[in-house]
């Protein structure tokens, strides 16, 4: 039950660290405009998981919390891998975090721990509105078919 919220954890992992390397090497790094793209990839895979949940468990239509769930668990793996990730980053690359810092309102306080705060912060809010929005979606376009 656990294969594919796993699986598309690491897939969003993927996702995340793929797009802001690419940033980075284009020169785009800096640019935190740039993480509503990340939403996309962690929207996509929760739709993706939460699609594939309820194709296993039809039986479960109407409980919203079990789509949650799983769409949590694979964010869990995503945001998580991704948490660890930029804060190994920004610990070795103080260009970068020194123009995070010049580019923040509170960036004398920034540190790569407390950046890995903030994107923690924004992942649970996306997956916990984003995955009860995409279970209601799912589950809309599971009837119709």
């Amino acid at each position: 039950m656990l294969q594919f919220p796993v699986k598309m954890g690491l897939w969003m992992f993927a996702g995340f660290v793929s797009f802001f390397l690419l940033m980075f090497f284009l020169g785009f790094g800096h640019r935190s405009e740039l993480r509503v793209f990340n939403g996309i990839i962690h929207f996509f895979c929760m739709y993706q998981v939460i699609q594939a949940y309820y194709l296993r468990h039809p039986e479960k239509f109407g409980d919203y919390m079990s789509g949650v769930l799983q769409a949590a668990g694979a964010s869990a793996i995503g945001v998580g891998g991704f948490i660890l990730f930029m804060n190994f980053f920004l610990s070795f690359n103080p260009t970068l975090m020194e123009t995070i810092r010049q580019n923040s309102q509170v960036g004398e306080y920034l540190r790569p721990f407390t950046v890995s705060l903030f994107i923690l912060t924004e992942g649970i809010v996306v997956t916990l509105v984003g995955s009860y929005i995409l279970t209601r979606l799912v589950e809309v376009n599971l009837r119709k078919a």
